[in-house]
């Protein structure tokens, strides 16, 4: 399946910082996780479903990537979302969202920060 139609509009989303509109992209069953590696030591945090992932996209709406790189894998049903934002001790974001492409959302999405 051509993953590009689906993706496009959540990385519009993205960029805009329209929260909403990337909820959509979630349902209940929904998970990201999230590994911080900054400052010497690894933290995890599991958001799941639309509530809890709110929660950290909120946080990040402020955030302005400065470098971005996308890579879309349509055999694999997954996209792969490299980012960096150094004024806010971002010095690389690597995002991989696994894509259900029957209900057309995304069912993991999986965040290291550097």
């Amino acid at each position: 399946m051509n993953l590009a139609p689906l993706w496009k509009p959540y990385f519009d989303a993205f960029e805009r910082g329209d929260i909403d509109k990337m909820l959509s992209f979630y349902d209940n069953q929904s998970i990201v996780y999230m590994w911080d590696h900054r400052g010497g030591h690894e933290r995890t945090i599991v958001y799941l479903g639309p509530k809890e992932i709110k929660s950290l996209l909120e946080v990040w709406k402020s955030k302005k990537p400065e470098t971005i790189c996308v890579e879309i894998c349509d055999e694999r049903s997954c996209v792969f979302l490299k980012w960096s934002c150094p004024s806010e001790n971002l010095k690389s974001v690597d995002e991989i969202f696994i894509i259900d492409t029957k209900k057309q959302i995304f069912t993991h999405h999986s965040i290291s920060m550097y």
